[in-house]
């Protein structure tokens, strides 16, 4: 992971982000749904406050990524040395592997892609709520999906798989 990469994955902006997602894994795969959700909302929220215009290469280092994330952690009650030892683990490669497994192919980033459905890339047009909405099959939709919401300037994505 030294060298921004796990097990041959090539992580975009280097081992900061490969150990980010690392300890993503290792939440999501011990975790509850609504922890694991709440927990990648507040280091995204941590990323935009620090960043407001995007991450420019090279931005984020490692003792940045990990003062976030332990603070994330902490503010979500989990256990921070937990998910830091299982982001250095055999266990936490498995995890990361199986993440690897559900993310497409893809000709670059930002994009999202919902319940397997073709990649939908970042632009200025895009609303992810109402990309969430549409692949939505439950009845009664979230009320978010009768509101007409304005696209913020800015975005951050995060690969999302609905259950």
């Amino acid at each position: 992971m030294g060298d921004g990469t796990v097990n041959g994955t090539k992580c975009q902006h280097g081992p900061p982000e490969c150990k980010t997602m690392m300890i993503y894994a290792c939440n999501k795969y011990t975790s509850t749904p609504d922890k694991h959700a709440a927990f990648v909302e507040c280091f995204d929220q941590t990323l935009m406050a620090a960043f407001p215009k995007g991450l420019p290469e090279g931005s984020v280092n490692m003792t940045f990524a990990e003062q976030g994330l332990k603070a994330c952690s902490q503010k979500q009650g989990l256990d921070w040395d937990t998910l830091s030892k299982c982001s250095t683990s055999s266990e936490g490669a498995g995890y990361f592997a199986k993440e690897k497994t559900k993310t497409p192919a893809h000709q670059g980033v930002p994009f999202v892609s919902i319940n397997g459905a073709p990649i939908v890339y970042n632009s200025q047009t895009l609303n992810l709520i109402d990309e969430v909405c549409k692949a939505y099959k439950g009845s009664p939709k979230p009320a978010a999906c009768s509101k007409v919401e304005a696209v913020e300037d800015r975005s951050y994505n995060s690969l999302i798989t609905l259950a």
